[in-house]
């Protein structure tokens, strides 16, 4: 192409065209010359001040606004440069308002996580107190009368822990902050200490739950063991939910390379066409007004994404009218995830600080282990520090939220600093109970973490992994 039909076409162009030798301006269209001459800047000052260091997009002030061009640099020979300049103000403004959207999105689920984290913890408070005095009272003379109100109220209040812990679960796994924490795993106990707690549940129905199977000594398995545990009380509580005359069937399978869980049940079954969309968020089979069945509709979603989140993979198998069967398998991280084991020293000791700032829970507490221990009990941190210079203690029980001054974790670092105390055990036992809570208080410092509500039972099996009478 010769000079006179080149010029000609870059005159011709509506994008801004300049053509450089050797970055001295040899000819430039009358786009360019309208640009600079509306951006109020001169040919050299444009030259050396965007040309010889660009990158790609400049952002020229026209008309007190903000205007982003591209500059697209072509090679025509060895020495001559052809800068053709595009405008990209578009491009950029909407890039922008993406950028400012994603910022908007970070900030509403922080806001999200901050609510729920409180809502959590200010239902959690009460219901401390509901379960604990709930469970006392199942260690009392009850009428044939008052016990069926009692097993009301028992089951209301669990139900609603229940549901909050689904809420924090598929919260927690519909974020980026999943994790999973491989330990070694006893099938056994694990599955025979689920099957018990659903036992009464289970009988109320008048079902019955069996557990088949068994693990040859020499087997070593290992898995996020609270993830598991979920997973098979969200099956189980699923079974007894849509079964109404029969049993209920947990067995299970363990390998050198996987472990095997099926809960199988004699309920009202699923239909084919159902079967996919019973992992959905918030997919019920019976929905509106008239649904025959309670519940949130996030069971078997927080199943799923469990069991994707240990790699392992989940089949179902259904006939309405004759029941379903869940079968998971799980593939054993021992190789590429195994830890070392942390023992427990254990000492003999019966002297308990309790640091909490509820009175209702103070005297749970105090009335559910008074006869066992000795407890002393302080309202805030610097209290709970004071009883420490005054008194042994041979475990501390910490509330986190403590109200004004200290809170728990701070007043436990406190503690640990003192040469007796380095080595006491202090237990979180808080209402902060969101699914990745327990991991946050362990790194902070805790040896171990009891979220309300609890039983009497569960304290004092916590308790009794660090001292004993």
């Amino acid at each position: 192409m010769n000079t006179e039909l080149f010029k000609q076409l870059v005159d011709q162009s509506q994008i801004p065209t300049l053509i450089c030798l050797k970055n001295e301006r040899i000819y430039e269209n009358q786009s360019f010359s309208n640009l600079l001459k509306t951006a109020k800047i001169n040919i050299d000052e444009f030259i050396e001040k965007y040309l010889q260091s660009f990158d790609s997009t400049i952002e020229i002030n026209l008309n007190d606004k903000n205007i982003y061009f591209y500059i697209f640099k072509q090679m025509i020979d060895t020495s001559i440069i052809s800068y053709q300049i595009i405008d990209v103000t578009e491009e950029q403004i909407h890039l922008k308002n993406l950028e400012n959207s994603l910022k908007s999105l970070h900030e509403i689920d922080k806001q999200r996580k901050i609510f729920l984290e409180n809502l959590s913890h200010e239902l959690r408070t009460p219901l401390t107190g509901i379960i604990g005095f709930t469970d006392l009272l199942k260690y009392t003379d009850l009428s044939e009368e008052a016990q069926t109100y009692l097993e009301g109220l028992s089951e209301s209040a669990n139900r609603m822990v229940e549901t909050l812990n689904n809420i924090n679960d598929f919260t927690l796994l519909t974020s980026e902050n999943n994790s999973v924490e491989i330990q070694e795993i006893d099938v056994y106990s694990t599955l025979k200490t689920l099957c018990d707690a659903f036992y009464y549940k289970a009988k109320a129905k008048q079902l019955r739950i069996q557990l088949i199977g068994e693990v040859a000594p020499e087997i070593k398995f290992f898995t996020d063991t609270k993830k598991v545990e979920t997973i098979v009380k969200q099956l189980l509580s699923n079974a007894i939910k849509f079964t109404d005359k029969g049993k209920i069937e947990v067995s299970y399978e363990v390998t050198e390379d996987l472990c095997r869980i099926s809960v199988k049940d004699t309920g009202i079954g699923i239909p084919e066409d159902k079967i996919e969309e019973c992992f959905d968020d918030f997919k019920q089979l019976s929905e509106g007004y008239n649904r025959q069945y309670e519940g949130s509709g996030i069971g078997l979603s927080i199943v799923k994404k469990l069991v994707n989140l240990l790699k392992g993979f989940i089949r179902v198998e259904s006939k309405v009218n004759e029941g379903s069967t869940f079968t998971i398998e799980i593939p054993n991280a021992k190789e590429k995830f195994e830890k070392p084991e942390v023992s427990i020293s254990k000492t003999q000791g019966n002297n308990i600080l309790y640091v909490e700032d509820n009175y209702l829970n103070q005297k749970l507490l105090q009335i559910s282990l008074g006869k066992k221990y000795n407890i002393t009990l302080a309202d805030n941190a610097e209290e709970g520090l004071k009883w420490i210079k005054e008194k042994d203690f041979d475990l501390v029980l910490m509330d986190i939220n403590l109200g004004k001054g200290m809170d728990g974790i701070q007043a436990m670092k406190e503690i640990k600093k003192y040469p007796k105390y380095s080595k006491t055990p202090v237990i979180a036992l808080t209402a902060y109970a969101l699914a990745n809570d327990e991991e946050k208080f362990l790194k902070e410092g805790f040896d171990d973490y009891i979220p309300k509500p609890y039983t009497k039972d569960e304290i004092i099996s916590k308790i009794s992994k660090f001292i004993y009478k």
